[in-house]
């Protein structure tokens, strides 16, 4: 086994994770001043992404997300996106272009990591969710804010990616990949309380992803305090990270999606329990919605949970709505229509880690409403208006 080559490429992921790309990066512009505007703000790394940050437009152009849904709902306002993307080839990114708009949220999990900052929260001033956190705080939060999180998948798809690496190059890269996250760890905690935490001799894949999983958890819920509830807001949901099986497709074995499913709950149970006991916050548990959905599709009227409508197409990655509509319905569907791919859960999943090129991660209107719903739920639960 060549070394060299095994920490070459994990150094993609660790760059992801520390929110890399280098100098293929378009530099954020400075903050605008605050703003005495209140409104919903919404800051993310997936789902939360609305209009043009989010790639779901292109197969209908009145597709809102469940940020966009419960904005709608909640209080009349329509969304726009304050980050636009920049660029083309292999120098693309994103930059604050739009000063009125309140959704700091970005659908491209190879940048918007949920932090980016490892060593803490003042360093970490880019596109990341702890950064729109901040950004959305320089520019104005306040107690008559509704603010809507949502937690990306980027953290569970770094975590897919070292298993991937794992099982291509071979079990002896373990060790590499081992070693890697607790450089990250240690960034994130500090070496002492990494080992005081998971001393040397308990140290494996799936410990050491665990506590990363439960520090990143707690990194969130820091930038959410700092720069949320000290600056007043009240009212705080957030969604919590949604099961890997919607990231990944089928491809990954069983012991690996479990790997994973562990991984995402390690999070969102350290999230859970950070707020358990804080009224201004709701962590919603969008996470057990879709398992229910996975296992009870026609319940909630699915006609398909587990392909992605677009695998029907000829080409996935430029998958069309009228190529979709032209289709014959596929035999596992059970939604025979013209319009049978709507009722799938997923349309559409190219997650690449190119540093020039931004994931699509297309989940159905019908799941994003579903999603909407569950959070308006808790939303009313909390008597927050």
């Amino acid at each position: 086994m060549n070394n060299g080559f095994v920490i070459a490429a994990l150094s993609a992921v660790v760059l992801t994770a520390c929110g890399g790309g280098g100098s293929n990066e378009v530099p954020a512009e400075p903050p605008t001043p605050p703003s005495t505007r209140a409104s919903i703000k919404v800051v993310g790394g997936g789902w939360e992404a609305g209009g043009g940050a989010n790639y779901a437009v292109s197969l209908t152009p009145d597709y809102r997300n469940w940020p966009d849904l419960v904005a709608q709902r909640l209080r009349g306002e329509a969304l726009c996106n304050r980050f636009v993307l920049v660029g083309a080839g292999t120098v693309i990114g994103w930059t604050a272009g739009n000063a009125v708009c309140t959704s700091y949220a970005i659908n491209d999990h190879s940048r918007s990591s949920l932090t980016s900052g490892p060593t803490s929260l003042e360093t970490d001033d880019g596109v990341s969710i702890v950064g729109q956190l901040q950004r959305a705080a320089a520019e104005g939060l306040g107690a008559n804010d509704i603010l809507l999180v949502g937690t990306g998948y980027a953290h569970i798809l770094e975590a897919r990616s070292a298993l991937s690496l794992i099982g291509g190059l071979g079990p002896e890269s373990e060790r590499i990949v081992v070693a890697n996250y607790i450089e990250r760890l240690e960034r994130l905690l500090g070496a002492a309380e990494v080992n005081r935490l998971l001393p040397t001799e308990q140290r494996t894949l799936v410990t050491v992803i665990d506590l990363y999983m439960k520090a990143l958890a707690g990194r969130l819920a820091d930038a959410i305090d700092r720069y949320a509830l000290q600056n007043g807001v009240t009212r705080v949901a957030v969604l919590n990270t949604i099961p890997a099986h919607l990231l990944t497709g089928t491809a990954h074995s069983a012991q690996s999606m479990a790997k994973l499913d562990q991984w995402t709950q390690s999070f969102n149970t350290a999230l859970a329990q950070r707020f358990a006991t804080n009224t201004k916050v709701r962590v919603v548990d969008g996470a057990l919605l879709v398992r229910e959905q996975i296992a009870k599709p026609q319940q909630y009227g699915y006609a398909n949970t587990t392909t992605p409508a677009c695998a029907s197409a000829a080409n996935q990655e430029l998958c069309s709505a009228s190529e979709l509509a032209a289709l014959p319905a596929p035999t596992e569907s059970s939604d025979k229509s013209a319009t049978w791919w709507k009722s799938y859960m997923v349309w559409q999943w190219v997650d690449s880690s190119s540093s020039f090129t931004t994931t699509k991660h297309r989940i159905s209107q019908h799941a994003q409403d579903h999603v909407a719903n569950l959070v308006l739920a808790e939303i009313n639960k909390a008597g927050w208006k």
